[in-house]
């Protein structure tokens, strides 16, 4: 997996853990060391993410494929299509979908910038004069026995993400989308803020229309600089908006012939036959995979936390194996799309009736822009829309576990309420731009684009909707443009009209008809699901789910294979009856939530369960490494 490291020590085991650590992860790793010091880049074949600049120091990038791009040959200088210093800074380029790092030509200072989605992970740490950072958490684990962090851990077993630059330890903290870091032998790190997005108010007045012809060129340019750094190109397909307009503008950019679609899923499901369906009807050729029990292999398993550092997504890593087997070279990922789509507002984290008129009001009404008062009762409230207060005792987790930390959920509230503060710094305003950018900044970036890193441990991965400069221009429309997909079904009337002729696979008409009609014929599939549901029990199985959706991870059920999962955890803080009591649940069919949850909630335990494997020992019998980071106040 493309990615990047530095470290700096007087002690040179540490300048070795560090970088053994990661030359054993990926071999291939290109590598600087002076004394003291060293700094390294992992990227596939291609352009260099390694440069020597002309005052001796040290250039290392990682990104998707566009960022590849942007290493051209720039005279020993950073290259302009990845930034420009701005004084002692590094300033990355509005087009470039990427960190980088800079070593200092004496090994004494170093500064990381990282890109304003928050896509491709940081983590760094300090002890003393020692500093390191990498995109991979396991070579900065290895450094010394960590103490776990509560607040980290709650909220990524809870919600898949974590707040205010937690991990899963103390002593090791999260870069947050867009920040830049520095750090000077003897100092402190300095933490500054780049990102502006969802900053500015947006245009009240813009419509649907104007906006798809304004932000759709942005679309196929995002594509277009991730296409050419390798020859054949794959889109993970589905059957969602996302992919029918990435689909769309790849077509576009750079035609049919040299776009490959993969599915991977319940083959037989319509979700499955529609984007194949799509795909073929448009000229891709077109793949799809079952997802089988090889994903929950322990030994695979391993070696995924090892490359990507996380054992969410194994059906992404999977695919993007059997995409490259077949020659792809750059696997394009519609996530973070969600910005387009409007997937990321109030409606979101409210239920029920609340849902409902968040719905018509942002559809119908023209809100006024935030006041001073409406932004204070909004601040009073959306800690709680956010859930900053979870369930911290969890059916996994033993509750002496969780009792042995003072007043967990107040601490997960602090967090919380420290990262809204942080958007408020930046001139972020109103509930519902409050809302979708915590959203995006959190869930979107480190669980759902996850996927994409995922794919990335066999391939390339260019991410257009990551774009900056798309990411701005379709920011200066309200939500209630994009909201249910408006905007996106709009481009696709305007660019590919005949993407439209098939129904979405949770709806039952047409993509052309209105999104209330689509709506409303959600409504009738749901109730047409929930009597089905109801008369298999009675009719012996005769009448059989709608097998409408992608999941199919029925072979959870196979007897014993969750249960050898579980005794294969080696943590002491999970609960094994209650997690073999939810096995027994999936075994005999009582289970009654969908199975990938199940699957989702155990590759989180897993990831937590690798990341502490090789440390437990050490965790019991040696004290927890000092220090953590010493921050000054983000800029």
């Amino acid at each position: 997996m493309p990615g990047l490291f530095g470290v700096l020590a007087s002690d040179p085991a540490v300048v070795s853990s560090v970088v053994d650590r990661w030359l054993s992860i990926w071999p291939d790793t290109q590598l600087r060391r002076t004394p003291g010091s060293a700094i390294g880049a992992h990227g596939f074949p291609g352009p260099s993410p390694l440069h020597l600049l002309e005052d001796g120091s040290t250039l290392a990038v990682e990104g998707d494929a566009s960022a590849y791009e942007a290493i051209t040959p720039s005279e020993g200088r950073v290259p302009p299509g990845i930034g420009r210093y701005e004084g002692r800074e590094l300033v990355l380029a509005p087009s470039f979908r990427g960190n980088a790092a800079v070593l200092g030509p004496g090994g004494h200072e170093v500064q990381v910038s990282t890109e304003w989605t928050g896509t491709f992970p940081v983590y760094i740490w300090q002890q003393g004069d020692a500093f390191a950072f990498s995109s991979l958490l396991g070579p900065l684990l290895a450094l010394a026995p960590h103490e776990p962090d509560p607040v980290g851990l709650s909220q990524y077993l809870s919600h898949s993400y974590t707040c205010d630059g937690h991990s899963l330890v103390r002593s090791v903290r999260r870069l947050l989308p867009g920040q830049s870091m520095s750090f000077r032998r003897g100092g402190a790190v300095e933490i500054r803020e780049r990102s502006t997005l969802w900053s500015e108010e947006p245009d009240r007045e813009a419509s649907t229309a104007d906006t798809a012809r304004r932000i759709y060129p942005l679309i196929a340019s995002a594509v277009r600089r991730g296409a050419f750094v390798h020859e054949t190109s794959s889109l993970m397909m589905s059957a969602g908006w996302d992919a029918r307009l990435l689909l769309a503008a790849m077509h576009g950019e750079m035609g049919a012939s040299r776009v490959r679609t993969l599915s991977h899923g319940d083959t037989g499901g319509r979700e499955l036959r529609l984007a194949k369906t799509i795909s073929t009807a448009t000229g891709s050729r077109h793949a799809e995979r079952e997802i089988t029990a090889s994903v929950l292999d322990h030994g695979v398993l391993s070696t995924y936390f090892e490359r990507c550092g996380t054992a969410i997504f194994p059906h992404w890593i999977e695919s993007a194996a059997e995409l490259r087997r077949g020659g792809t070279t750059t696997i394009f990922s519609g996530v973070y799309g969600e910005i387009l789509g409007g997937h990321y507002g109030e409606t979101m984290v409210t239920k029920g009736a609340g849902k409902v008129l968040s719905l018509v009001n942002t559809l119908y009404r023209t809100s006024p822009p935030p006041s001073p008062a409406a932004n204070t009762r909004h601040r009073e409230t959306l800690p709680l829309l956010l859930g900053a207060t979870p369930i911290v005792k969890r059916w996994y987790l033993k509750e002496d576990w969780v009792d042995s930390f003072e007043d967990l959920p107040g601490r997960v509230l602090n967090s919380v309420n420290r990262d809204i503060a942080r958007l408020e710094r930046r001139g972020v305003s109103g509930q519902q731009r409050l809302i979708e950018a915590f959203v995006s900044e959190h869930r979107g970036s480190q669980y759902i684009n996850a996927q994409a890193l995922s794919a990335r441990t066999h391939a390339d991965v260019s991410l257009p909707f990551i774009d900056r400069e798309l990411l701005q221009s379709t920011l200066t429309s309200p939500l209630g443009v994009r909201l249910h997909n408006q905007l996106n079904r709009e481009m696709l009337r305007q660019h590919a009209p005949s993407l439209l002729a098939y129904p979405m696979a949770a709806t039952l008409v047409s993509a052309r008809r209105s999104i209330l009609a689509q709506e409303l014929s959600r409504g009738s599939r749901m109730i047409l699901e929930q009597v089905r549901a109801g008369l298999r029990k009675p009719t012996g199985g005769r009448v059989s789910q709608v097998r409408l959706g992608w999941s199919n991870f029925g072979f959870l059920a196979t007897p014993g294979l969750l249960t050898e999962a579980v005794e294969a955890l080696s943590l002491d803080i999970w609960d094994r009856e209650g997690l073999l009591r939810i096995v027994r649940q999936v075994e005999n069919g009582t289970w009654d939530k969908p199975l990938h949850a199940i699957f989702d909630q155990m590759g989180k335990i897993f990831t937590v369960d690798r990341a502490f494997r090789k440390q437990e020992r050490a965790l019991s019998s040696s004290a927890p490494a000092q220090g953590g980071v010493a921050w000054k106040q983000p800029a």
